[in-house]
């Protein structure tokens, strides 16, 4: 309920501030078919993105359990959001480029976009390393002292899989984030 009233009252607050500041503005949608069209299929684009994207992050734990175990899924769960939470600034980072990428697309700048996914793809790639190496280095250590010595010998090789996993995921990033840009 909380999830569904907090960005009602967003919205709400937003009406209420729109009336005051722009009172001559009509809140009222005009549906044209041209652009509604280039919306709903860029959105199915975006959705389906959004999907796999549950369905990435949320299947392995679902087969994890069914095929290893309850108990199991403690050993993959910690290891994978430590590691997802390290590389959220890969993400990030990674998604600022989506409205310049959609402004260079609207420009048809195609040259500034092969430019910007090189300059992106070369940041991503170098903070990930920077945030994986160690990790997969000494992340059995990191998991023994945090999380003990029992756990870090049921879990060491996860953090390590799972670290190297993420990383070649990382590099998926800037062309997925520029495909979108571009609709």
């Amino acid at each position: 309920l909380v999830n569904v009233a907090v960005p009602l009252l967003g919205v709400l607050t937003y009406v209420v501030i729109c009336r005051r500041l722009l009172p001559g503005i009509r809140l009222r949608p005009v549906l044209r078919p041209g652009p509604l069209k280039t919306i709903l299929r860029f959105g199915l684009y975006s959705s389906m993105s959004r999907l796999s994207g549950v369905l990435r992050f949320q299947a392995d734990r679902l087969l994890t359990g069914a095929i290893l175990g309850l108990s199991w899924v403690t050993y993959y769960v910690v290891p994978f959001n430590l590691v997802r939470k390290l590389m959220t600034v890969t993400y990030l980072v990674g998604s600022v480029i989506l409205p310049v990428v959609s402004g260079f697309q609207g420009k048809q700048d195609h040259a500034a976009i092969v430019a910007l996914y090189l300059k992106a793809s070369r940041l991503i790639v170098t903070i990930a390393i920077c945030v994986c190496l160690p990790l997969m280095l000494f992340g059995n250590r990191f998991l023994g002292f945090w999380m003990g010595e029992e756990f870090a010998a049921q879990a060491g090789l996860v953090v390590t899989l799972i670290t190297a996993a993420l990383l070649v995921d990382a590099f998926t990033n800037i062309p997925s984030i520029v495909v979108d840009g571009m609709g």
